[in-house]
């Protein structure tokens, strides 16, 4: 887990969640030069546990579907449960072959973003979701 928040304090904080490690660098330039503050974690336990440390300033969170420890999947759950207004994203490869993906979405209201994807589409996702009360 990254020990430090990137980013302008001002901006609004997102925590991505990733086992890639090419994934957490590229996802972190991505959102941080368009705006946002970022906290990364390298699986799912590390995501809950920096949600938990950080929830009352991070507003969106991101997490892979397929990571050790926790799945992208479980950590959306546990995350859901801890606060039920928490905005969740869930990245996959192909969400239709995704097990449990559907049912996550109906049960938290996550979003979906498939991968792969462009800098541009993460970036409207964020905002986009940012922007709904």
């Amino acid at each position: 887990m990254s020990d430090q928040i990137e980013g302008d304090r001002a901006n609004p904080l997102v925590l991505l969640a990733d086992d890639e490690q090419l994934i957490l660098k590229l996802g972190s330039r991505i959102l941080i030069n368009s705006g946002f503050r970022v906290c990364t974690a390298g699986d799912g336990e590390e995501a809950v546990e920096a949600y938990l440390q950080n929830q009352e300033e991070i507003k969106l969170v991101m997490l892979d579907a397929r990571m050790p420890k926790l799945t992208g999947i479980q950590a959306c759950r546990l995350i859901r449960a801890k606060n039920p207004s928490a905005k969740l994203v869930l990245v996959t490869g192909c969400e239709a072959e995704e097990p449990g993906i559907k049912e996550v979405v109906r049960e938290t209201g996550a979003r979906v973003l498939e991968k792969p994807y462009k800098a541009e589409e993460l970036v409207a996702l964020v905002r986009q979701f940012l922007s709904e009360q």
